[in-house]
């Protein structure tokens, strides 16, 4: 009867250190929480090696495919180890081969650590394929039913806490990814408003040299233009295929035509006579396929017509425009007809036969300036004897002289000086 209150009260202990264990366990999630999974892992591996008096407790956790594997191992040492301690993977490997061959000897890899004893291996497998916790005991009635019950407290906890931590993991490295990513997408955006301020810098600089150029580009047209328009001599601008492009208001006075009408006109048709049309078209071609110049950069002369059909001699002088593209050509025309015709000569027409109607029109242009200018030499010298007349009447005179004036004067008084008057 003595025996009984006794084991009574080891029954109490033992319910109440269970109750007491369970407590921890259900508390152990406060700790662990918000950690990672090995942190979990340790927590509940060092709870469980001090309550249920375990030898040596793993765990090893399937993880992701790219990332490393997690494998934790506690061992209880009652003395100093006669050999290097394994790594955990090494004796999680060996713990799972014991379990499958159903050994109950510590593996060769931990006898010089643990020794030659009987060994129970309980697997505690973890929901959701989470992974396994191995507890392990030199003890031959491990686990008797107060330490299953918190094998199985403890494995219920570690796959809600290994959930939690894996979810709050997964998380954590979802939004390191995307602060990653936010930060280098703001870099490129630096990068890029740095670009574009760049840009912009330099289009402001490009817009403004255009502007400047283009103004530049107006005063030079207008200048331009102000110099065609009041040019003394007649301009016309051709391109490559011998049209008109620019005809200034003294080719107009001189030609009869107005700007607009010949404004797209082959040049042939417009101002060179009919008989030279042909040998133009040719010169041109030449040109145009060789590249031999014969007139250009000289100054000669030849005949043009006017919008009237009447033809007169013309000095010309042709200038290439030197621009990139198809060539264009600038004529400068000089009416030697209406010069002659204001008293200057003009040197013989050279390349017109003799006996043509053109000829002959110059011959007697010519011979009309002959006679004009026998008119002035006769009157020039008119005027050449009348001064030699005049000089002669005054060496005669007898108050012509300096020197005599002054006795003249004083000689004859106030007379002298009417007389004098007079003279």
């Amino acid at each position: 009867m003595e025996v009984q209150p006794e084991l009574a009260s080891g029954e109490v202990r033992h319910l109440q250190r269970c109750i007491n264990d369970l407590v921890s366990l259900l508390a152990l999630p406060a700790i662990w929480s918000g950690g990672h999974p090995s942190q979990v892992l340790h927590t509940l591996l060092d709870a469980l090696l001090r309550m249920l008096r375990l030898d040596l407790v793993c765990a090893r956790l399937t993880v992701p495919v790219g990332e490393a594997p997690v494998e934790i191992v506690e061992i209880v040492r009652t003395a100093e180890p006669r050999a290097p301690t394994p790594s955990a993977h090494e004796i999680c490997e060996a713990l799972s081969q014991c379990l499958k061959n159903g050994s109950r000897k510590w593996p060769p890899l931990l006898r010089n650590l643990m020794g030659e004893g009987d060994v129970s291996i309980v697997p505690l497998p973890v929901q959701g394929e989470l992974g396994v916790i191995l507890a392990v005991a030199q003890r031959t009635d491990f686990p008797r039913q107060t330490e299953a019950l918190l094998l199985s407290v403890a494995a219920n906890q570690a796959c809600i806490g290994l959930q939690e931590a894996r979810l709050l993991s997964h998380q954590k490295r979802v939004a390191s990814e995307l602060d990653q990513r936010v930060v280098q997408r703001t870099v490129e955006l630096a990068a890029a408003n740095e670009e574009l301020k760049k840009e912009l810098a330099e289009r402001r600089l490009v817009e403004d040299r255009l502007g400047r150029e283009e103004r530049e580009l107006k005063r030079s047209e207008v200048r331009k233009t102000a110099i065609v328009d009041s040019a003394l001599d007649c301009i016309v601008t051709i391109d490559h295929e011998g049209c008109i492009t620019e005809f200034n208001p003294a080719a107009e006075h001189t030609f009869g035509y107005r700007r607009d009408e010949v404004l797209g006109k082959h040049l042939a048709d417009v101002i060179i006579p009919p008989s030279l049309r042909e040998k133009h078209r040719q010169g041109f071609a030449r040109y145009l396929a060789t590249g031999e110049a014969r007139m250009l950069g000289k100054r000669i002369e030849m005949t043009a017509v006017r919008a009237d059909g009447s033809e007169f001699p013309v000095e010309l002088a042709i200038a290439r425009i030197p621009l990139e593209g198809p060539p264009s050509f600038t004529g400068y025309l000089r009416d030697n007809y209406g010069t002659q015709r204001g008293g200057a000569g003009i040197a013989p027409q050279r390349g017109i036969p003799r006996g043509s109607p053109t000829s002959q029109s110059h011959r007697q242009f010519f011979l009309a300036c002959a006679d004009k200018r026998n008119h002035v030499v006769r009157a020039t010298l008119s005027d050449l004897r009348a001064r030699d007349r005049r000089t002669r009447d005054a060496r005669t005179d007898p108050y012509s002289s300096p020197s005599r004036r002054p006795h003249f004067v004083r000689k004859n008084g106030r007379r002298g000086t009417c007389r004098w008057q007079r003279l």
